[in-house]
């Protein structure tokens, strides 16, 4: 779940602290963010659908469960312990792994339902206390949009006489006007990336669709969040396989009195992204990168196995491909102008050839003169060396990467000594480093009650302490769980830290730093 736009992505700035689901201390925050109390009792007795759903993991995944918005309650099985976050995710202590199974009860509202607007308009004269500060958030949108966006959002909503109307209004013109097409183009840097699908192309895939409401809706007033996910159908039995295919992103606004309402602005025969399993050419893995840029900030699906393919190669890590500007791709060839434009002798035709024609193309190069300013042209050594160092670099990237190293590994305690590395890496680039009185479980605990970051790392300093200090024997899910943890982290470590991450790979020979980041 997404809040901030800056033209290019979306972004979560709810922040990454994690609350425990099982809590009286924090009961109240939860029935707030899920909207546990809304509608009001009087509405939700004749529309309150409460749907009871299963969800079985086939494979594995990362910590993030996947629940609708309002659940009313929730049961975990083994050692699955659900924590929230302020953005209204729910997460456990570590990842998901096939044959998980959890239960959660939540009511489906969605746009478009029979009577909708009547219970909003029920629900708007009613107290909300989140609606006073929530508008605020919700409606901010990056300063260098035109007025031309905010004229065309009023143009369409013109006619709207409530919140609701305007936002059915938003979402039926995206719906019919707009092509789905996975189809789609490398997305310039300058230009911002809903002006572009609105006024330009106006064609895409449901992050296009998804994107466009919500910033359409947030220029009218209505507060509006960008939501990614995965569309779930069942069949007649009532079950649902829900792959990669089912990937999404939909748009969610707020209305007074009644809190979150889902609004789907794709076009209907396309919901998802790709029915072949495929994203879109030219995208990762993440469905909030607009097409050719880099995601911002970390909500990172976890690393594949390494007997699987991975989508990018590695090496080097975090590198954006150059593209060609606009200027670039437009710039014309330059041809090379018939005869001398100073002189004022014509220019020779093949009745008027010059006295001495230009030699045979058949005679020796060698009998040619050199120009004397070639003769005396030094060496481009300083390029040489630039070049030299770049390989260099290059070079170092690829020995230093940890899935390369732990490719070559040879036994299960090397790969997860590695991983383990990284992760300390990582975190010392953050400044953050075990205390000599500390066990690996210890600051793992210390780092996750922080807050520094929405990847927790608890569950790697109790694995690693276990390993450690009995004579416990590593599995490859113990690697895996610590790689991902790794992998994950690495997309949310600030700008900072990920120079002085790369400065360590590139400049401070491998060496064993676990858990302590010192050198």
């Amino acid at each position: 779940i997404y809040d901030e736009y800056d033209g290019h992505a979306w972004r979560n700035t709810a922040g990454g602290k994690r609350y425990l689901w099982h809590s009286d201390r924090t009961e109240t925050d939860k029935s707030s963010l899920f909207n546990m109390n809304l509608p009001a009792e009087m509405v939700s007795q004749k529309q309150d659908n409460v749907q009871t759903i299963t969800v079985q993991m086939l494979n594995d995944s990362a910590s993030t469960l996947f629940v609708p918005q309002r659940i009313r309650e929730m049961n975990t099985g083994g050692d699955m312990v659900p924590y929230f976050a302020r953005s209204t995710e729910v997460f456990i202590t570590r990842n998901l792994r096939p044959g998980d199974t959890y239960e959660v009860s939540a009511p489906l509202y969605v746009s478009g339902e029979p009577g909708m607007g009547q219970i909003l308009e029920i629900c708007a004269a009613m107290d909300d206390p989140l609606w006073d500060e929530l508008p605020d958030i919700y409606t901010q949108l990056p300063g260098h949009l035109g007025q031309q966006l905010v004229s065309l959002a009023q143009d369409i909503t013109k006619d709207g006489g409530s919140p609701y109307d305007r936002a059915m209004m938003i979402q039926n013109w995206l719906n019919r006007n707009f092509q789905y097409t996975l189809d789609v183009g490398e997305h310039p840097d300058n230009i911002d990336f809903v002006t572009s699908f609105l006024l330009d192309t106006k064609k895409g895939y449901c992050t296009y669709f998804a994107s466009a409401m919500t910033v359409l809706c947030r220029m009218v007033g209505l507060p509006a969040r960008y939501v990614e996910g995965y569309l779930a159908e069942p069949d007649p039995a009532g079950e649902a396989i829900v792959t990669g295919t089912d990937a999404h992103a939909w748009t969610e606004i707020y209305f007074k009195g009644f809190g979150w309402l889902t609004f789907d602005a794709t076009p209907k025969q396309r919901r998802t992204f790709d029915t072949d399993g495929n994203e879109p050419s030219g995208q990762d893995d993440d469905p909030t990168s607009p097409p050719g840029q880099e995601k911002p900030t970390p909500t990172p699906p976890p690393e594949p196995p390494e007997n699987e393919p991975t989508p990018t190669p590695e090496p080097p890590e975090d590198q954006p491909t150059p593209t060609p500007t606009p200027e670039q791709d437009q710039q014309p060839t330059p041809t090379p102008e018939a005869g001398n434009p100073d002189s004022d002798e014509p220019t020779p035709t093949p009745e008027q050839s010059p006295e001495n024609p230009p030699e045979s193309p058949m005679e020796d190069p060698q009998d040619e003169e050199v120009p004397p300013e070639k003769e005396n042209e030094p060496f481009p050594w300083l390029l040489m060396i630039i070049l030299i160092m770049i390989g260099i670099a290059g070079i170092r990237i690829i020995m230093t990467s940890p899935r390369i190293r732990s490719r070559y590994a040879k036994d299960e305690n090397k790969r997860l000594e590695i991983w383990t590395q990284e992760l300390s890496d990582l975190l010392a680039a953050e400044h953050l480093k075990r205390r000599p009185d500390e066990t690996p479980m210890g600051f793992a605990r210390r780092v996750d009650g922080d807050g520094f970051f929405s990847t927790l790392i608890g569950p790697v300093g109790e694995c690693v302490s276990l390993i450690r200090y009995s004579a416990v024997v590593p599995l490859d899910t113990d690697t895996r769980m610590i790689r991902e943890t790794a992998v994950s982290l690495k997309r949310e470590i600030s700008r900072p830290a990920k120079f002085r991450y790369w400065t360590r790979r590139l400049f401070i020979p491998i060496r064993k730093r676990v858990w302590t980041g010192s050198d």
